[in-house]
């Protein structure tokens, strides 16, 4: 961890604050737009999730990529937080529209998309339904449990920075935050609705990110000796340590968790600003969110139909079935997101002939 910081210093990767977090917004960039590289890494994220929801991926691959992946996103979410200079009302006004009702609504879009695969295949007790129940208490039910836990987290943040906003304090929240998630991890372990208890891990890496906000020069990060320097630490510390996964609470040494999680970001964001002109990364890294809900029920359709249809069933075609698997999830998404896009213009614009 220290040679992490040390090289990044070097390289003037990090340009080091000494007063408290002011209100500067700079999730725009000089265009007044979308940061290109916030939409290009959240694209290779979630394209790291998809991958191993295949079931395909090599055992290494996707324990290196557990190692950092979700945290990913709540650091990406810390970045561009800034709600908390907002009024209360208006702070939970913002949150539901972007997090709660969203989340409800691909709930409720989910219920009914997910009976799918059962009817392609006779096997009885294929996929599992989840019911409108399971999406109310969510506890561990589908890749929407990052949305709920999100929320909360955000809720923790405002409250964090509308107390204080000095890098000391928010350090001390983050670390007391993170301690006690070790220790009801380790000695309660009770899973409770919306994942509350994964908050305590979901906290310090928003935190992580709002810090990096103010500390981060992404064009430096771009030098090739500091993210060889991250994906050094990275390898070692998520290698050594045991597979993490978060939704199922098994992170192995703590420690070793979050230098593989906070060296795995910063180097999967110096690489998305190398390549923030891609479109394809840029286009499901704007729509994460419904690629998060979507993909993994297309995942299991793609791999029924070419089970079905006997397409790449060999021990030797397993890796082309994975890359067949993934680029169809995909490409059903796009066109599922296309559609909805589409209904929702057609509502709006009948709505405004309603209203004129």
């Amino acid at each position: 961890l220290l040679l992490v910081i040390w090289g990044i210093i070097k390289t003037d990767g990090f340009k080091i604050p000494y007063k408290k977090i002011n209100d500067k917004i700079v999730v725009q960039n000089n265009d007044g737009g979308r940061i290109e590289w916030l939409d290009a890494v959240k694209g290779i994220g979630m394209l790291l999730v998809i991958f191993p929801h295949t079931g395909l991926l090599n055992e290494n691959i996707a324990k290196w990529i557990y190692s950092f992946h979700m945290p990913l996103f709540f650091i990406l979410s810390g970045y561009t937080f800034t709600r908390y200079k907002l009024s209360c009302k208006d702070f939970f006004y913002k949150l539901l529209k972007s997090l709660i009702i969203p989340y409800f609504v691909y709930a409720a879009g989910l219920c009914i998309y997910q009976v799918i695969p059962n009817l392609l295949w006779e096997r009885d007790n294929l996929f599992y339904l989840y019911s409108v129940k399971d999406f109310i208490i969510q506890i561990s039910c589908t890749p929407l449990w990052f949305v709920t836990v999100l929320a909360v987290s955000e809720i923790v943040c405002y409250i964090i920075m509308k107390v204080n906003r000095s890098p000391i304090w928010i350090s001390v929240c983050g670390l007391s935050l993170f301690t006690i998630g070790i220790i009801y991890n380790r000695y309660i372990r009770v899973d409770l609705p919306w994942n509350v208890d994964l908050v305590f891990f979901a906290v310090p890496f928003v935190l992580v990110g709002i810090g990096l906000r103010y500390v981060l020069n992404i064009d430096r990060m771009m030098k090739v000796q500091t993210l060889l320097i991250l994906f050094v630490i990275n390898i070692c510390s998520g290698l050594v340590n045991d597979r993490v996964d978060m939704v199922s609470r098994y992170f192995d040494n703590y420690l070793l968790f979050f230098v593989a999680a906070v060296s795995g970001s910063l180097f999967l964001i110096g690489v998305a600003n190398r390549t923030k002109k891609n479109r394809l990364l840029k286009y499901i890294g704007k729509n994460s969110f419904f690629f998060l809900g979507f993909h993994q029920i297309n995942l299991l359709i793609i791999l029924i139909l070419c089970e079905k249809f006997n397409v790449f069933q060999l021990q030797t075609e397993k890796t082309i079935l994975m890359f067949v698997d993934v680029i169809g999830a995909v490409f059903v998404v796009f066109i599922l997101r296309e559609i909805t896009l589409k209904l929702q213009r057609i509502i709006k614009q009948l709505l405004y002939k309603k209203e004129i």
